[in-house]
């Protein structure tokens, strides 16, 4: 095959991304779908160069068309090929048409001529648009061996085109060509123009032609209507720099989100389309497996016998064994050697919550919570009936799911059900549970969110309604132009917390009365916080900013009707190399910009935001708010996307924690150099962990951590660690840690029977904490507690707390999985709590009805044990 062949087919490996880069410029289905169409034209027409890369070339096509449109040229242009067309159309040649027939009956003949099952499957998906999933199932085969026949049929298709035109796959592939422009006259629709050639094509409701020639000319399946098995999972797990959940606001001396870098702490399982994560084996080569015990339970908590447990780290479980059986109890154990999460193998459940193994905890029991299978599917549309593309969507489990199970979740991990809505609007969950009091919630930019309850058994016809928000004197309006004053779609724009993108025409609209805002969340927290600024970035170009102009009576801000913001310029860099003290380069250092401008939250369903994002991240699109760069071998650095203003510079080495800091470094400055000195570090520091009656606790996990870096919003909301030397506890509950820095730094403590231990955080600095005792150094730790409460009258109460025999607020703590919330007041719902874990030195129930105190009872808690307070 000619290498022009591969470039040609290259482009079509980019068909989905194309369709979702079309979506977002224009918010119409049926326009993106033409814009999509008049790209390839070009595309297959004037093949790019291999020099550059190929999406942003298409992108630039694309966005060139856009404009065209926009200023009318394309418009015009339209008119004059319609009016020039009909009359062409009555002598035209018949050339392109029979080009265009000939074509498609080649390839149904072709497709005819396939041997069995080749053909009967290639029919069945291309044909009749079903799934492989729906094959299999119609088949009785494995969903494997329908993707297997698909694949060799579609190459037997692609080597009878290739040998019909001499090896020339380009041959056949620019006859897209003729395919995508519609004969003159024809509407614009989703359904392209098929000459007929019998009821075959006749009841296509899709270009069987160009969808099976982009299959073959990729060697993979392009999107159909359906989300089929394959494609609608994703597990993702957090990378460095995520967030965990948004504390109460009465969590006043932690952040508000806690992210750690080095270890996967706050993971999240996450059914999402279109990615499929690998799924691991039951065990590994040469690791150690470890007996584990577990129960399975439905959404209730009671238990659920005859269900198999598979290790895996999707919530698909396709090619995995059976490690074990669940009893009449729910009860089962298994053999582990890998951290995969444990889910059910069952046609008729799902698993809701998959449990997480702890290499500490192997003696503690996890939870694998189910719910029934249901099938759940539909479509997005507007008010007007127009199908919506690109729609977020997500199933969310009832608020009161944890207290309504009624079990500890430390070592439970939700899992989170989201799609998206294709070109045509359809979206479909392949695994979705059935819930009582489940929502289905839709978003998509440049819509006003849209619930519904969710359906408790199976239903394929769901339909979503999304609308644009109407004008009104709680509306924000306003637009995002460039410096020749071209609309910039696709911009991100922030309003304090509150975050929106631009729509095709470079619009943007913020509800200022939105309950859900986040500046409503914040304005509640203590501390210096004022939605007042509307910042505007584009990845590469300066932002534009606005300010309020002034403060109403109520102290909310005051805008203009409509608000333009201009951006434009390049942004600055600094530039130069991190050294030890006697001048030698490091390589491999972190620097980053310690006090960056804070742009907004950027949203995600599930929870109030996800990062908290800065203005100089963005700029060069990172979307973490902790972005940094490492050193090359000779020291150098380069820090870009700055603002004309001074920044604080920070320097870590990775391994040790060791810190530098330098400050007021002009943006546009180069050849900085700044020193980093390891004198200030134990070597070695030895310890002991103890309870706090002294016994020594064997299997702690003891690392030197640090908050490497802090989002403030009035207060720290957000802090993102990263961790050094780290080990665990021997038998004796000893530990030895090498390399510690005396500051910046503070130990962190955890086993699965203690509340987590951060000494030195508040202080950043373990100089004074450890002092002389380097050697011999105790860590004390404090027993980890369960319990729920269940009031007698739903409105005794509202809220509460635990206090220690000081008075003092403990703190509380809600583990999930890999993550946990904490706080020291928490909420009471109906009369009763989620389960919550506290320090083993509780002694005293607070309870709180509208903030006020209501009453106080003495408490009596068992380590490793579940109480329930009435």
């Amino acid at each position: 095959m000619s290498n022009r062949s591969v470039e040609t087919e290259a482009l079509l490996e980019h068909a989905s991304w194309m369709r979702n880069l079309a979506l977002s410029m224009v918010g119409d289905a049926e326009r993106a779908e033409d814009l999509t169409q008049e790209t390839w034209i070009r595309a297959l027409e004037h093949p790019p160069s291999l020099d550059g890369p190929v999406r942003g070339w298409l992108a630039t096509v694309m966005q060139n068309l856009f404009r065209q449109e926009r200023r009318g040229r394309v418009r015009g242009a339209d008119r004059e090929s319609q009016v020039a067309g009909e009359e062409a159309s009555q002598g035209r040649s018949s050339s392109e048409l029979l080009a265009r027939v000939s074509m498609q009956r080649e390839l149904v003949e072709l497709v005819l001529a396939l041997d069995e099952p080749y053909r009967k499957v290639v029919l069945l998906r291309f044909f009749e648009e079903l799934s492989p999933k729906r094959i299999a199932e119609q088949e009785g085969l494995p969903i494997a061996t329908v993707k297997t026949q698909l694949s060799r049929g579609l190459e037997r298709l692609r080597e009878r085109l290739d040998s019909a035109r001499d090896g020339d796959g380009r041959a056949w592939l620019t006859a897209l060509v003729p395919l995508l422009r519609q004969p003159a006259g024809l509407a614009s629709s989703n359904v392209l123009p098929l000459v007929p050639l019998g009821a075959l094509l006749m009841n296509a409701k899709v270009v069987v032609t160009v969808l099976i020639l982009s299959a073959i000319g990729t060697g993979y399946l392009v999107s159909l209507p359906e989300v089929d098995e394959v494609k609608a999972e994703k597990l993702e797990v957090a990378q460095p720099g995520e967030t965990e959940e948004l504390q109460t606001p009465d969590s006043t001396e932690t952040p508000l989100i806690d992210s750690d870098r080095s270890t996967s702490a706050r993971e999240e399982v996450d059914v999402q389309s279109p990615i499929q994560s690998e799924i691991e084996p039951p065990t590994s080569a040469g690791a150690a497996a470890v007996m584990v015990s577990g129960r399975v339970v439905n959404l209730n908590g009671l238990p659920i016998g005859g269900l198999s447990i598979a290790s895996s780290n999707s919530i698909s479980t396709r090619g995995t064994r059976s490690l074990a059986t669940s009893a009449e109890d729910g009860a089962f154990q298994c053999l582990l050697a890998n951290a995969s999460r444990l889910w059910v193998i069952d046609d008729h459940f799902t698993t809701v919550m998959a449990g997480v193994p702890d290499s500490g905890a192997t003696e503690k029991e996890i939870l694998v919570v189910v719910a029934p299978l249901i099938e759940l599917a539909g479509r997005v549309i507007d008010e007007y009936g127009n199908l919506v593309g690109g729609a977020r969507v997500e199933l969310k489990a009832p608020h009161q799911l944890r207290r309504d199970i009624g079990w500890g979740l430390d070592f439970s991990q939700e899992v989170r059900f989201v799609t998206e809505s294709g070109v045509d609007g359809h979206f479909e969950f392949p695994n979705a549970p059935g819930f009582v009091g489940g929502v289905l919630r839709a978003t998509a930019d440049g819509y006003v969110p849209y619930e519904e309850a969710a359906p408790e058994v199976s239903s394929s016809t769901n339909q979503l309604v999304m609308v644009r928000p109407t004008l009104s004197g709680n509306l924000l309006t306003g637009q995002v132009i460039d410096e020749l004053g071209v609309v910039v779609p696709n911009a991100y724009v922030s309003m304090g917390v509150d975050t929106t993108r631009t729509d095709a025409a470079g619009g943007f609209v913020f509800d200022l009365a939105d309950p859900k805002s986040s500046n409503r969340i914040f304005a509640e927290f203590p501390g210096e916080f004022s939605a007042d600024k509307l910042i505007a970035i584009k990845p590469g170009f300066l932002p534009g900013e606005q300010s309020a102009r002034g403060i109403d009576e109520d102290g909310r801000p005051i805008w203009p009707d409509h608000v333009v913001l201009r951006i434009g310029g390049e942004p600055l860099a600094i530039s130069g190399r991190v050294v030890d003290t006697t001048g030698s380069p490091l390589a491999g250092m972190r620097v980053w910009i310690e006090d960056p401008t804070f742009f907004g939250g950027l949203r995600e369903e599930g929870k109030p935001y996800t990062n908290m994002s800065h203005v100089e991240t963005m700029l060069i699109g990172h979307d973490p708010s902790w972005s940094f760069v490492e050193t090359s071998g000779d020291g150098e650095f380069r820090l870009e996307g700055l603002l004309d203003r001074n920044y604080a510079v920070g320097v870590m080495d990775p391994k040790s924690l060791t810190r530098a800091r330098e400050e007021s470094v002009q943006a546009g400055r180069s050849g900085v150099e700044i020193e980093l000195s390891y004198e200030e570090t134990w070597e070695t520091v030895r310890g002991l962990v103890v309870d706090g009656r002294g016994t020594p606790v064997a299997g702690a996990s003891v690392r030197v951590t640090t908050d490497a870096f802090r989002t403030i919003v009035g207060k720290v909301v957000q802090t993102q660690h990263a961790s050094g030397s780290e080990t665990t506890t021997d038998a004796d509950g000893q530990f030895e840690l090498s390399v510690v820095p005396k500051e910046y730094a503070y130990f962190r403590v955890d086993h699965p029977d203690s509340i987590p231990l951060e000494l030195g955080r508040s202080e950043q600095a373990l100089r004074g904490i450890v002092g002389e005792d380097y050697d011999e150094f105790t860590l004390v730790i404090s027993r980890r507690c369960h319990f729920k409460i269940e009031l007698s009258s739903s409105d005794e109460a509202d809220s509460f707390q635990m206090l220690d025999a000081e008075g003092a607020p403990l703190s509380l703590s809600e583990f999930r999985g890999n993550g946990r919330r904490d706080g020291f007041r928490f909420e009471i719902l109906g009369g009763q709590t989620n389960v919550f874990a506290v320090s083993d030195t509780a002694v005293e129930l607070v309870l709180y009805l509208e903030g006020a105190e209501v009453r106080r009872e003495p408490v009596d808690l068992v380590p490793g044990e579940q109480t329930t307070l009435r």
